[in-house]
């Protein structure tokens, strides 16, 4: 079997930043690919100007998707659109999935529409005439990003003229809508989803915050602080865990996820869960990254990951056959 693999590949002169925030690290792209060579050729796929060559040349039997893509809120649906325009099996969720996830208002449109608690939200292109109807403290990110990129601790604004500057940045920095949901004073939370009809959850996270001088959110500084602070036994009402699985089922169902999604929760004062976020493509890194971490905590191994992953792709597609 010939297995494409793609990614985007950070790059280090980019560290100070979080412009490849999204991106894998050399050590990723090493341990997945060791992983898949166990099971054929492996071509690999760089997500750039070269990939629509490269996969034409190569005609991978499946391709191992990972990539983030470049652009606009469309990146991420990059990869599997190609691969079904060449009739080559993609892992993952498909292009739709990948493209509504990726724009968090929509997503929560739709999550709240079936039922799904989420915090109120708007949505500017420009600067608001009016203050958020929420009022303040808020929190101010890019709409249409990952991994923390534009959340910063400029992030939490408690007044109009710091609502205004920050809007303003991400408008010009980021170049795409700004969101603005009140901040929820309580706890963070991840649940993680393996396979399909219906996925196997994984062990309940919570991400420990406060540490990175005072920061009591998932902020980008977070990120670049460690990779240590996560609890995979948190004390929590089973009541609390019970919602927050019920509506990561709901929301994989509803979007149409495939094979690994992780969904992001922020309880209130009140401990009640408020979605925030539904990742379609969760980083794989296995230092780092939290669906990877939850899955080990679930007693599934870096490796066995992975190959469920193409497993799951192949599985699709024998029963397609």
């Amino acid at each position: 079997m010939k297995i494409g693999f793609a990614y985007n590949l950070k790059d280090p002169a980019l560290a100070g930043t979080d412009a490849h925030a999204e991106y894998e690290t050399g050590e990723t792209i090493d341990a997945i690919t060791a992983v898949l060579a166990g099971q054929g050729e492996v071509v690999h796929l760089p997500c750039d100007s070269s990939f629509i060559d490269r996969i034409t040349l190569h005609r991978p039997d499946i391709v191992f998707n990972i990539a983030e893509g470049w652009g606009d809120r469309d990146r991420e649906s990059f990869v599997p659109v190609v691969c079904r325009m060449l009739g080559i099996p993609c892992t993952g969720s498909d292009a739709v999935t990948l493209g509504i996830t990726m724009d968090k208002a929509l997503t929560k449109r739709l999550c709240r529409d079936a039922g799904i608690r989420t915090a109120p939200f708007e949505v500017c292109h420009d600067l608001p005439e009016t203050p958020p109807p929420f009022g303040f403290p808020v929190l101010v990110k890019p709409n249409c990003d990952g991994s923390s990129r534009g959340i910063t601790r400029e992030s939490l604004v408690a007044d109009d003229q710091a609502l205004a500057a920050r809007i303003i940045e991400i408008l010009g920095d980021y170049r795409q809508p700004v969101l603005i949901e009140p901040y929820l004073d309580g706890r963070d939370f991840c649940m993680g989803l393996l396979g399909n009809g219906p996925p196997r959850l994984l062990a309940t996270c919570e991400v420990l915050l406060g540490h990175e001088d005072g920061i009591p959110f998932f902020s980008h500084e977070y990120k670049r602080c460690d990779t240590d602070r996560l609890d995979f036994t948190p004390l929590i009402d089973t009541s609390t865990v019970e919602e927050m699985e019920w509506a990561a089922l709901t929301a994989f169902e509803l979007l149409g996820c495939l094979d690994y999604v992780r969904c992001d929760f922020r309880t209130d004062e009140n401990g009640l869960p408020h979605l925030l976020e539904v990742n379609a493509l969760p980083g794989l890194s296995p230092v780092s990254g939290i669906f990877v971490r939850q899955a080990e905590a679930s007693g599934i191994c870096f490796e066995l990951l992975i190959l469920s992953i193409l497993s799951r792709t192949r599985d699709r597609v024998s029963c397609r056959d």
